[in-house]
This record gives C-alpha cells, sequence and structure tokens, in this order.
C-alpha cells in the first residue's frame, strides 16, 4: 500500500513577513488514492465533498482568534505597565526596609557582588585583559562607598567597613596590580584602619597591616617608569624618589609614608622597621616640597612625629617637632588628628602635662564633622584622645 507523500513548497519571503498566503503557499498532501488534500486536511478538486469511500464530508469552518484595535491595544498595554511599576515599587519599598535594618548585610551583598563579578568575569575570559576590565570598572563605586564610610561618626560600622573593604581593594588590587588608584585607596585604609582599630589591642597584628599598606604604596611608586628603573639598578628606595612626578606621584607618596610613619611609631625596637626611616623622612619632605596642603597637611603632622621620635643624632629634635605640628593646624585646624599627634608627641618630650592636658581637651570638645569628609578620621581622633586621657600615667 502506498504510503502518504508530504510536498513542502518554499514559502515566499513576503509571506512570512505579512502572515498572507498565496497559491503557493498551500501545503500539498497526497492520499493512497493520489486524491490531493488541502493543508486543512479537507478533499479538494472535483470530489472535494466526498472522502474516499465516497461519503459527503463538510468542510469546518475556519476559526479566527479576535483581533484587538490599536486603543484597546495600547490601553493592555498601559495597565500591564502599571502593574508592573507597581509591584517594582513594592519591592523597593521592601529593600529599603531591609537595608535600614541590617547594614551589615549590605555591605556584605555588595562585597560578595563585587568579588562574583570580578570572579565571573575572569572564569568566561581566562584573560587578564577581562579581569582588569571588572575590577577598573569597579573602581569608581569603592571609592564612592569609603568616601561615604569616611562620613560615618559610628566607630563600629566604620571598623566594619574598613575590614570589609580592605579584604574586597586586596582582592581587586592583585586582578589590577597596575592600577595606581586602587593600590593608594588599599595602602590609605591599611593605615587608617590599623592605626584606628588595631594598634592599640594587638601591635603585631598592627605592624603586619603596615607592612602591607606600605608594599601596596611603594607597587604603586614603582608605576612610575624613573623609580622602577632605579629599583631594577639596585638604588635604595629613599634614592628612588628622585624620578617622583608631582602631577601623578603625590597620593602614592603618603600613604606610603603614612604606614611606614605609624610602623615606625610602633616598632623603633624592630631593625627592620627602622630601616624605614630614611625613605619615610625622604618621602614627606618630597611631598612638603611639591604640594604642602596634601590632604590637609597632613604631611606637616607626620613630620612632627619624625621629629619627636627620633634622637638628636638623627635629626629629630622638640623644637623641630612642633614647628611641624603648629604647621599642619595652620594649614587646617579641621583634622583633629593634628591636634592628636601633637598631643601625644611634644608635651610627653618636653613634660609639658598643662599642654597635654589643654590639647586633649580641644579634641573631646571640638565638633569632628565640622568637615563631612573627616568625620570618620576625627571620631578615632576623639576615641586616642580619650585613651591619652586615661593613660597620662604612662608619661608624666
Amino acid at each position: 500500500m502506498p504510503g502518504i507523500r508530504i510536498d513542502f513548497p518554499r514559502v515566499p519571503a513576503c509571506s512570512r513577513l505579512t502572515g498572507k498566503t498565496t497559491s503557493t503557499d498551500t501545503l500539498s498532501l497526497r492520499t493512497p488514492n493520489n486524491r490531493p488534500r488541502s493543508s486543512a486536511g479537507n478533499l479538494t478538486g472535483s470530489e472535494a465533498r466526498e472522502d474516499r469511500c465516497g461519503r459527503s464530508v463538510r468542510e469546518p469552518a475556519a476559526i479566527s482568534a479576535p483581533r484587538l484595535s490599536w486603543t484597546q491595544a495600547e490601553s493592555s498595554v498601559a495597565a500591564k505597565r502599571e502593574e508592573r511599576n507597581a509591584a517594582d515599587g513594592r519591592h523597593a519599598l521592601l529593600g529599603a526596609g531591609w537595608a535600614g535594618r541590617d547594614r551589615k548585610a549590605s555591605l556584605l551583598a555588595v562585597l560578595i557582588c563585587s568579588c562574583l563579578l570580578v570572579q565571573g568575569c575572569a572564569a568566561a575570559g581566562r584573560s587578564s585583559w577581562v579581569k582588569r576590565q571588572a575590577t577598573n570598572g569597579l573602581y569608581p563605586t569603592i571609592a564612592d562607598f569609603v568616601e561615604v564610610a569616611l562620613r560615618c561618626d559610628d566607630p563600629a560600622i566604620l571598623k566594619t567597613t574598613m575590614e570589609s573593604y580592605l579584604l574586597l581593594l586586596e582582592t581587586l588590587s592583585r586582578k589590577s596590580p597596575k592600577n595606581r588608584d586602587l593600590l593608594v585607596l588599599a595602602s590609605t585604609l591599611y593605615a587608617y584602619y590599623s592605626f584606628g582599630f588595631v594598634v592599640d589591642e594587638d601591635l603585631e597584628r598592627a605592624r603586619k597591616l603596615y607592612w602591607k599598606g606600605i608594599a601596596l604604596g611603594k607597587q604603586a611608586l614603582a608605576l612610575n617608569p624613573s623609580v622602577k628603573h632605579a629599583l631594577d639598578r639596585g638604588e635604595p628606595f629613599y634614592k628612588a624618589l628622585e624620578g617622583l612626578d608631582p602631577a601623578e606621584d603625590v597620593p602614592a607618596a603618603y600613604c606610603t609614608a603614612m604606614n611606614q610613619g605609624m610602623l615606625l611609631i610602633c616598632s623603633l625596637d624592630v631593625m627592620e622597621a627602622f630601616a624605614e626611616a630614611n625613605a619615610y623622612k625622604a618621602l614627606c619632605d618630597w611631598i612638603v616640597r611639591h604640594e604642602e596642603s596634601y590632604f590637609h597637611g597632613a604631611t606637616h603632622t607626620l613630620l612632627g612625629v619624625y621629629y619627636a621620635i627620633m634622637p638628636a643624632v638623627s635629626g629629630g629634635g622638640a623644637e623641630k617637632a612642633k614647628k611641624e605640628f603648629e604647621r599642619a593646624i595652620a594649614l587646617d585646624n579641621r583634622l583633629l588628628l593634628h591636634y592628636w599627634g601633637y598631643a601625644r608627641y611634644y608635651p610627653t618630650l618636653v613634660d609639658d602635662e598643662g599642654m597635654y592636658d589643654e590639647l586633649i581637651r580641644h579634641i573631646l570638645e571640638a565638633d569632628p564633622a565640622t568637615d563631612p569628609s573627616l568625620t570618620a578620621l576625627n571620631t578615632i581622633a576623639k576615641k586616642k584622645a580619650r585613651l591619652l586621657d586615661r593613660n597620662r600615667g604612662l608619661f608624666f
């Protein structure tokens, strides 16, 4: 018994686009008796009303879907859009409520998403270029978050925020080791976090964190070709700094010197840390020479600490320290860390308890948010000043 043969004629492009059929659009089917059928399955030709047994067959009426007018379609789309927007609004309110109840969870979510983005891009491309592009794209967002964090007046939230960002920035700096901005930001946060929350509780851990900050800062400085070539020739780091560019290298020089100075303060008995003193002094002198007021004149406070802790034979001295602290305060008296450095290192050197009390009182009574961008650092200064007040017996 012959089988059914199915012919699929080519459908013209215009028919596919318009949905209209032509005589060539019909699908030709043939029965075992070789009588053609239409694509609807109805018999066609002279015997169109009979099946192969001669029985009469009624063709079913075509079924067509109801059509909406243009106005009705627009109304339907608008209604669906309003319904979707309302749902999105409810979700946004729920999200805002969650963020308000649990800031740490929100911060953790940002951290996880950022890390997943970098890892996902790396897995997708397995290319250093892909990794760098993902990392570089994240930097503006991270910088904005850090800027907001530095306006925080809650030490507990500030500590948690810094810990989270240190982990994220260290990860990103490894993915993009030539991103100067990332390296500087990571180095700076290591100094802030160690000084504000670690050094008074765990000296050894603070030293390790300062070393990390120094390494990141030097890595940023070595992106300058002149510095890199000098280091490759085996020159000491403090001599390699002669090739620094004032237009590019001031932030990297400052964050490196800040970590070096804080390390030196808590490691005078550690030869390896003491060896950083020359580079520390050279960086501070270079910054003051090219951009004295950088970061509210804080380089002068770093120099004041240097002169206070170094012996006279190495260039230190109380009067030199006092001059630097007063210059820092003259440049910007809103940064309370100037006063903290002055209180901690000058009155204790010259045995002036009255001055010590006056400086501490000024810090404790000052408004930390005089400059909103300094709120976090001023909050740390107040915390450190209270500690000085309790421990006065160690100095007098």
